[in-house]
């Protein structure tokens, strides 16, 4: 087991990734579908180049037990439910994804590439409300929020997003990609995995499909944040609303012009209203 080198994925059973999940490092519902894959006996290796392989035992013969039994478990059940201490799980040896926030491709030569994205504007106003909530002292309105700093960067949030956005649609040009899109994930969870599961050649059973979205619910993650907080073990929220399109209702006129026109291309791109 090697846990230095995130471009692997650290298992001699898995030498090398041969796919990509990529999302902004906003609120967009991609750990989602990374939820359904292990569900659906995919792993999830150093999960958004995070070192995670000491949590895990391997078996053998392509069996691994998550063991992790501290605290961390609270976190990393929150946005992947799967992952319950002791659990055991048969992987794929045909597909290993690397999910990440990456702004280029990760891996070398022609692999492929899933997009999941969610509109720009739910996606910053999901952010600030998440940090309405959790960020001590935090007073700042959305407009002061979207054109502060990122994570203590040299550039805003508003100018991350569309950075990361631009930089992604000049990757996945002439290569094979697909875009998702945490709006149609909301709606109709059962076609957006089986798009995902189309793209990546990963064959399951109806009951196999039905048994990972019930698992993945938003509702599950949900409550096992709940329960984690009110016994004081936890203390961030990351689940919140989960509405689609949230800023329709949300948005005052001078919310709006922070994305318009600077978003316009990325918003057709993307499938996204153009107000």
């Amino acid at each position: 087991m090697n846990t230095d080198d995130m471009s692997k994925p650290g298992w001699e059973e898995f030498p090398a990734y041969n796919a990509e999940i990529i999302s902004p490092q906003l609120p967009c519902g991609a750990g989602w579908l990374g939820n359904c894959l292990l569900e659906l006996g995919v792993s999830l290796w150093q999960p958004w180049d995070k070192p995670t392989n000491p949590m895990w035992r391997h078996l053998g013969n392509f069996q691994y037990r998550y063991k992790d039994r501290s605290d961390r478990i609270s976190t990393w059940r929150q946005t992947l439910p799967a992952l319950k201490a002791g659990r055991v799980f048969t992987f794929s040896p045909n597909l290993v994804p690397k999910i990440s926030h990456r702004r280029k491709r990760a891996l070398p030569g022609e692999h492929r590439t899933i997009l999941f994205v969610r509109d720009p504007r739910d996606a910053l106003y999901s952010e600030w409300k998440r940090q309405c909530i959790n960020a001590e002292g935090f007073n700042l309105s959305f407009e002061q929020f979207a054109k502060g700093p990122f994570l203590n960067q040299p550039y805003s949030y508003l100018q991350y997003l569309k950075q990361f956005l631009q930089d992604w649609r000049e990757e996945l040009a002439n290569t094979s990609h697909l875009i998702l899109r945490f709006e149609d994930y909301r709606t109709a969870p059962e076609g957006t995995l089986s798009s995902a599961l189309d793209y990546f050649s990963l064959h399951r059973s109806t009951n196999q499909i039905a048994d990972a979205l019930r698992a993945s619910d938003f509702h599950i993650g949900k409550a096992i944040e709940t329960a984690r907080r009110e016994s004081g073990k936890l203390r961030t929220q990351l689940y919140r609303a989960g509405i689609p399109l949230e800023y329709k209702h949300s948005f005052t006129p001078d919310m709006l012009a922070l994305f318009s026109p600077d978003f316009d291309s990325l918003f057709e791109w993307l499938g996204y209203e153009i107000i």
